[in-house]
């Protein structure tokens, strides 16, 4: 009869499990993302050239590079090219929705060495019905 009990109480708690997982992935692949946007930015004005985000929502996948989009900089804790899958691993089943950046274009997401933005605009990611916007303000390349 315990046994029951335990297996009815294990089998309620499953859906809540896998909630709470969903949100935790969800909120760990839109901090990444926050966090190579700053990186990027941050590269931009200690190196004193431009460094970017290029973005592909068609293969889920964005880089942070140095000057050309196949300049691809390096993780600082992997020493690896700094590109993040969203179509595999940790974060797999993330889908990067959209960009709307302006300049260079639409996918990309440049900084100068000043660390301003090249032009503006918003990423949109998404998991488990829930999405949430990553938006780099013109001029003065405030992330939000």
């Amino acid at each position: 009869m315990v046994i029951v009990i335990i297996g009815i109480l294990a089998a309620a708690s499953i859906p809540a499990i896998t909630s709470s997982y969903d949100r935790l992935k969800m909120e760990s692949a839109y901090r990444q993302l926050k966090q190579d946007v700053r990186y990027a930015r941050q590269l931009a004005t200690t190196r004193q050239v431009n460094h970017g985000i290029l973005f592909n929502p068609a293969t889920e996948t964005y880089s942070v590079y140095r000057q050309a989009v196949l300049n691809i900089v390096k993780d600082p804790s992997t020493q690896k090219s700094l590109t993040v899958t969203y179509a595999s691993g940790k974060f797999s089943g993330i889908n990067l929705v959209s960009t709307t950046f302006t300049n260079p274009a639409q996918d990309r997401l440049e900084f100068n060495s000043l660390g301003a933005p090249l032009g503006a605009g918003i990423v949109t990611v998404s998991y488990g019905g829930v999405t949430k916007t990553v938006q780099v303000e013109a001029n003065t390349g405030r992330i939000i």
